[in-house]
């Protein structure tokens, strides 16, 4: 205590002298440090950055910055909202988009592909290649819709982006991979860190409980399998059996004595169901999701065993539409007309006695639409309901991952290939020549395997190989440029195999619509108008099969002429829907018993065309082909536009006037 009263009664000697220099020098030092830190504004927010642990905007590139995290968000929920609406894609793919039955056409333009149809096809997106069609996407529209022109007294080092997209645990991360540098003045800025969003929508978990709802209707369930398929069978056979409604369908199992039985049209119920199920499949329902308690039958049409935890946020639902695809026939049948089997017993003196049974056989095809909704977000996708004479038909055993598995599996195992040695041998059906590098591969139900390639020896193109064992099974060649051919193949004790498939070649042909005006009873063929847009589908029918092989679409804006492949020799379904691409005013009035006010509608049907035609080689040769489609002009009521919208009756109508020309 006394050293320190010594010390304070010194004054101010040589070394306290050095050491306020000392000081001083400190803070003149700290203070031009901290001006240049104030000054140094990237410098500044990389220190901020580092302590602080965030990516804070330097403030001359903020505007910079905004802009382009304005646009990328804008765009990503564009795309976003794309890949709710088609069922996990932005851009449809050609593999989907060229075959009719990989995909639902909910209306003109719009394609949703099938995430189960036939009776084992299985197309599930990944996360994965939602993530990638998202990525390009967002590049695509913001380096053609907003680069950074915007900014021209800045220089950029690029001003196209790379992005890199993230579908996450609720919400959609979007950051940049390439690298932006933006000079301001004489200062250089690196922004790319500072570029990123995340829109607050959770299609990770709709992803996987739309997952888990197709595994549901694939897997082998202690309650029951295909429930879908299930009920729709359950529901028909109710139906038929209802004495109270008014309209009847064929019973699926019943006998009675009566001796002058309902019979029925094939036509009437097609109709029929097509209506019932467009009401019935609105109230389908799965256990964990967000559902109303109504009653008793209500809760019938709820599937269980679907999600292993409970969804109550989220509001799962489910459509058919009448007018969407639908294939219906019901055995046994006198040409249209569906009569049950009656045995008429008649004896003197003893009365007409009768025995009546009823034991007919649906098989249907239907889609069903699977819609999820949470926080005013989408995802929908559909899925083909498929039935075989009163049983469902799918033949799937096991589940669907959100990642793909390796292709064949088991079944393609090379211990598992047992059969006689199958040749192969394809050659070029327009030429005659062999045709080298011929895909070849082998399908039995759900199962299929890459067998190998057709290689040219000695003049010929052949593959011989031993095959996996199956009953019932198809084998199917590809090459780019050709149509696929088919052909059923049994490996199961059926000795040595030959196949031997002419390729056909696609012919690339120059494609126009002609409009045919029904008006006054007279028919005027005209081109297409500027505000007028068709969509035309040639579909490959496959006349063996009562399917469908492959098809082709184009989208006319106005008066063009558009080039398609088509494949020579072949039946074709013709399709066109003719819209009215601008906004029009329906005046009100009466409709069904009611009175509409006026309504202003866009994107109106006009017409179109449905028919059947046969195209040869000597067809193709000509240079272009005239489509024709009907157009009964610009709806004037309601009336008008329900009729304009149903082009297969139009179509069937004027079946006469319809076709395609060659010139």
């Amino acid at each position: 205590m006394n050293k320190m009263n010594i010390v304070g009664k010194r004054g101010i000697g040589k070394r306290g002298q050095v050491t306020l220099f000392i000081i001083a020098g400190i803070v003149i030092l700290f203070a031009a440090f901290f001006i240049g830190y104030i000054q140094n504004e990237s410098f500044r927010q990389k220190i901020e950055s580092e302590l602080f642990g965030v990516s804070v905007v330097p403030e001359q590139a903020k505007g910079v910055v905004d802009y382009a995290n304005n646009c990328i968000e804008r765009i990503a929920r564009d795309g976003v909202e794309l890949l709710g609406f088609q069922g996990g894609y932005i851009e449809i793919p050609n593999s989907i988009s060229f075959n009719p039955r990989a995909y639902l056409r909910t209306d003109p333009i719009y394609k949703a592909p099938y995430w189960i149809y036939g009776r084992g096809n299985v197309d599930v997106p990944t996360i994965q290649e939602m993530e990638d069609q998202l990525e390009r996407y967002i590049d695509r529209r913001f380096n053609s819709e907003c680069g950074f022109n915007e900014f021209p007294d800045y220089d950029f080092s690029t001003k196209q982006i790379e992005s890199e997209a993230g579908i996450l645990n609720g919400k959609i991360s979007v950051k940049l991979k390439s690298e932006i540098d933006v000079g301001i003045k004489e200062n250089i800025f690196p922004i790319s860190d500072y570029i990123g969003i995340d829109v607050p929508i959770d299609l990770k978990m709709l992803y996987n409980m739309a997952v888990d709802i197709v595994n549901r209707e694939l897997r082998r369930s202690e309650i029951g399998n295909a429930p879908f398929e299930a009920m729709t069978i359950d529901l028909i056979a109710a139906y038929a059996k209802d004495k109270n409604s008014l309209i009847s369908i064929p019973p699926i199992a019943e006998f009675n004595y009566e001796c002058n039985p309902n019979t029925w049209t094939l036509n009437e119920v097609r109709e029929n169901i097509e209506e019932y199920l467009g009401t019935i499949s609105r109230l389908f329902r799965v256990e964990g999701a967000n559902n109303d308690v109504r009653g008793e039958f209500y809760n019938s049409l709820i599937i269980g065993d679907v999600f292993s935890g409970e969804h109550d946020d989220t509001i799962v639902s489910f459509n058919y539409n009448p007018g969407w695809a639908f294939f219906l026939d019901v055995y046994p049948r006198d040409g249209n007309v569906l009569k049950p089997s009656t045995l008429k017993l008649g004896l003197p003196f003893i009365p007409l006695f009768c025995f009546t049974n009823h034991n007919f056989r649906y098989t249907l095809q239907y889609p069903l639409m699977v819609n999820l909704e949470n926080d005013n977000f989408a995802f929908r996708f559909p899925i083909e309901i498929y039935i075989i004479d009163n049983f469902g038909g799918r033949l799937i055993d096991g589940d669907v991952v959100s990642v793909e598995d390796e292709a064949g599996g088991l079944f393609c195992d090379e211990n598992q290939k047992l059969s006689e040695a199958v040749v192969v041998e394809s050659i070029d059906a327009l030429t005659s020549n062999a045709l080298d590098d011929v895909n070849v591969v082998y399908v039995c139900g759900v199962n299929n395997c890459v067998v190998g390639k057709t290689k040219i020896e000695n003049g010929r193109s052949v593959l011989e190989e031993e095959f996996p064992l199956c009953r019932g099974g198809e084998i199917i060649l590809s090459k780019d440029g050709y149509g696929e051919f088919y052909q059923e193949l049994d490996t199961y004790n059926t000795g040595r195999n030959s196949v031997f498939a002419a390729m056909k070649p696609y012919v690339n042909k120059k494609v126009e619509v002609r409009v045919l005006e029904l008006k006054d009873g007279n028919v005027l063929e005209r081109e297409l108008m500027e505000n007028e847009q068709a969509s035309v589908r040639f579909t490959v029918l496959d006349l063996g099969r009562g399917s469908f092989k492959e098809g082709f679409a184009l989208l006319f804006n106005g008066n063009e002429i558009l080039e398609t492949p088509l494949l020579f020799e072949e039946q074709y379904n013709v399709a066109v829907d003719l819209i009215l691409n601008e906004e029009i005013t329906i005046p009100g009035g009466e409709f069904q018993g009611r009175e509409v006010p006026d309504q202003k509608v866009e994107g109106v049907f006009l017409g179109g065309a449905d028919f059947e035609t046969y195209i040869s080689l000597d067809d193709l040769e000509k240079d272009k082909i005239i489509v024709l489609a009907l157009s009964r002009g610009i709806p004037r009521n309601f009336e008008d536009y329900i009729e304009n919208s149903d082009v297969k009756s139009l179509s069937e109508k004027h079946f006469d006037k319809l076709g395609v020309r060659f010139e």
